[in-house]
């Protein structure tokens, strides 16, 4: 949303002419500023709150030329949302991993891919990378496992029959396991 938009909208919803609210966030917005500027910080209810904060001086690298460059300390603003907002934000996301179902699916992926790596550990796939993609770490497994990777697919579709199962849970498993 841009500042005219929000601008017209709070009049529009306030009932207020749309200088008249232009004039209220203009000043509420130079006020958030001044507070700040100098060392505050303001509570925006059902928002967040504002702050400043130092950040210590640190050592960069330059990705044209590869020097190193020093970049001073300095205030910078920080924000921190309030628990409304969180809980609004989190009613937007899907929430499939609260499921029972999603939970025991990986918790057995995890355990399977741990008992692969426990007893066939000079079988583990050196070769996957975190890019990998589902398919991908299926097929290095299924390389590297054989007919091992074979029994741990059958007991983990045959334990999970019936769920509605919507990640490669096994894949992801074994990515975030062995991935370099």
């Amino acid at each position: 949303m841009t500042w005219a938009e929000l601008s017209r909208r709070v009049a529009d919803r306030s009932g207020e002419s749309k200088a008249a609210t232009q004039r209220v966030l203009d000043a509420l917005m130079s006020e958030v500023s001044d507070a700040l500027a100098d060392g505050g910080s303001v509570s925006l209810p059902k928002i967040g709150r504002i702050s400043s904060s130092w950040r210590e001086s640190r050592t960069l690298r330059s990705i044209g030329d590869g020097r190193k460059i020093m970049l001073d300390g300095r205030y910078v603003a920080r924000f921190k949302a309030a628990q409304a907002l969180r809980d609004r934000l989190t009613e937007r996301t899907p929430q499939h991993w609260r499921s029972p179902e999603h939970q025991q699916a990986w918790r057995l992926a995890e355990t399977l891919v741990g008992d692969l790596a426990l007893y066939h550990p000079e079988s583990v796939p050196t070769d996957v990378t975190s890019d990998d993609s589902a398919e991908q770490v299926e097929a290095r497994c299924a390389t590297s496992f054989g007919a091992h990777w074979e029994r741990v697919l059958g007991t983990f579709r045959a334990r999970t029959e019936g769920t509605p199962l919507d990640e490669p849970y096994l894949a992801l498993a074994a990515r975030r396991r062995w991935a370099r």
